[in-house]
């Protein structure tokens, strides 16, 4: 009798009052978490040579089914799930859906704030939308974690050049007479600053 007592409170203070029952419940959450993780490994490897084969909608299928293995209860995974979305990302460029694009590489980068690679596509995917600043500001974080990457450089250039060619906004304008009307017509702001694009891009 002492020694079940012993057992019963050595389960108390693991698992709580369910004892061997809640044990038993916790091992099936780790098992099926297992085997989901596994199952979702094997839905990118298959995304992946779906993707080299040049069947991107078929790898996004892969890659979409691989993000749900890992909705399972007990699985954190959140570089996984970014590479996936980013993944995801990639096939949506390819396949000229920029919008689309976007979104996922914008979930990549909730999941992991420094995946270069996704941080890279959503700045390409806002480059073809025409958003300047988003391709921008994006291009600049991809060329400040790999800043080696000749195509990342190639890429931040265009982006720049976009920029260049976006008129001012309106209230970029009023932004702007206004800081000239505060420092006075002598030694104002356009005086000073002929560069004053170059140095808001940079």
């Amino acid at each position: 009798p002492s020694r079940r007592l012993t057992k019963h409170l050595m389960d108390v203070a693991h698992h709580g009052y369910g004892g061997d029952a809640d044990a038993a419940a916790l091992r099936q959450e780790e098992s099926s978490g297992v085997v989901a993780l596994r199952e979702a490994e094997q839905q990118k490897a298959a995304g992946s040579n779906h993707f080299r084969d040049g069947s991107f909608e078929a790898a996004l299928a892969c890659y979409a089914a691989a993000l749900l293995c890992l909705e399972t209860p007990g699985i954190c995974a959140e570089p996984l799930k970014s590479t996936l979305a980013s993944n995801q990302a990639l096939c949506l460029l390819k396949l000229e859906r920029f919008e689309e694009a976007e979104e996922r590489a914008s979930a990549a980068l909730t999941a992991d704030p420094c995946n270069s690679k996704a941080v890279y596509r959503r700045g390409v995917a806002r480059l073809k939308l025409r958003d300047a600043q988003g391709a921008l500001e994006d291009l600049q974080k991809a060329a400040r974690l790999e800043p080696l990457n000749v195509e990342v450089r190639q890429r931040l250039e265009e982006a720049k050049e976009l920029a260049e060619s976006v008129p001012a906004t309106d209230s970029e304008v009023s932004l702007a007479v206004g800081a000239a009307g505060a420092l006075g017509s002598e030694g104002g702001l356009y005086s000073e600053k002929q560069d004053l694009n170059e140095g808001r891009l940079a």
